[in-house]
Parts: C-alpha cells; sequence; structure tokens
C-alpha cells in the first residue's frame, strides 16, 4: 500500500447564499507553519520577550493557502463575501448580474477584503480533516457511478 497526496479541493456551500467555494485541505504542517510565519516577537512592559499571532496576517495567509476559488456567481452575491465596510459599485458596461470568475484578481480581492464570516468559514473548512474526508467520499462514489456498467 502506498500513501498518496490528495490534491482535490472540493466545493462547500456558503451558508444558503448560493455561493460555492473551493477549498483545500490544509494540514498541520501548513497551517503551523502558517502560524509560525504570523508570529512576531514583542516586549512586554517588564521588557519580557513574548511571541504574539499578527491574527490579520495569519487569516489572509490562511485564506491563500485554502481558498482555490469558487463556481461563477453573480456579483450581487459579492456582498457575501467582503467585509460590510467595503462597498461595491459598478464600472461603466457592468451590471449586478454580470458573472465574477475566481481569476486571480478577484481571489486577490476577495482575500484583502473577506468578511469574517466568509473567512472564518473557509478556515474550518480548510481545517475540517472530517469533513474532507466525507467530500473525497461522495466524489469517489460520483466517479464510480459514472464509469461503472457503461459500455
Amino acid at each position: 500500500m502506498r500513501l498518496l497526496k490528495v490534491t482535490t479541493a472540493p466545493f462547500f456551500e456558503y451558508g444558503d447564499t448560493g455561493i460555492h467555494a473551493q477549498i483545500r485541505y490544509v494540514p498541520d504542517g501548513e497551517a503551523s507553519e502558517t502560524i509560525e510565519k504570523s508570529t512576531e516577537i514583542v516586549y512586554d512592559k517588564k521588557h519580557q520577550k513574548n511571541e504574539k499571532i499578527d491574527n490579520i496576517k495569519f487569516n489572509s495567509k490562511m485564506l491563500k493557502l485554502a481558498l482555490v476559488g469558487w463556481k461563477p456567481f453573480a456579483r450581487r452575491l459579492m456582498k457575501y463575501l467582503i467585509a460590510p465596510d467595503q462597498a461595491l459599485s459598478l464600472d461603466a458596461g457592468e451590471t449586478w448580474d454580470d458573472i465574477i470568475d475566481p481569476t486571480p484578481e478577484n481571489l486577490e480581492l476577495v482575500i484583502k477584503n473577506t468578511h469574517v464570516d466568509f473567512k472564518n468559514f473557509v478556515i474550518s473548512a480548510a481545517r475540517d480533516a472530517e469533513t474532507f474526508i466525507r467530500v473525497n467520499e461522495k466524489m469517489e462514489l460520483a466517479n464510480l457511478s459514472n464509469t461503472s456498467g457503461g459500455k
């Protein structure tokens, strides 16, 4: 028996928004490395050296690791992904029904301006091994049913 690295990134429905985010599992090693890269050395009032995690940096790095993309959706749904203090406006010729694809630019826009609920959803899903096992089992069953018996 051999172990193979699973590189699938299944889709998870974000609440009842109609948005399906593609999220990959972030294993312990990568999560630990992300924590290390997000940790700063600070000194308290007694000049004691302490480590402090920069949560903003950590969340941004975890989102970059975990959020692979999404199924295209209408621009009006973007409000569920970005922080409430960010305003959405349309450029000339754009409509709220235009489709938002998971381009690198759109991914970066969401990662930099993400809504706290969406951020928590992505990071939680990326660290939930049990959910990934269930999703991968469903994908395997779907692949088996698509390939078996059809001549």
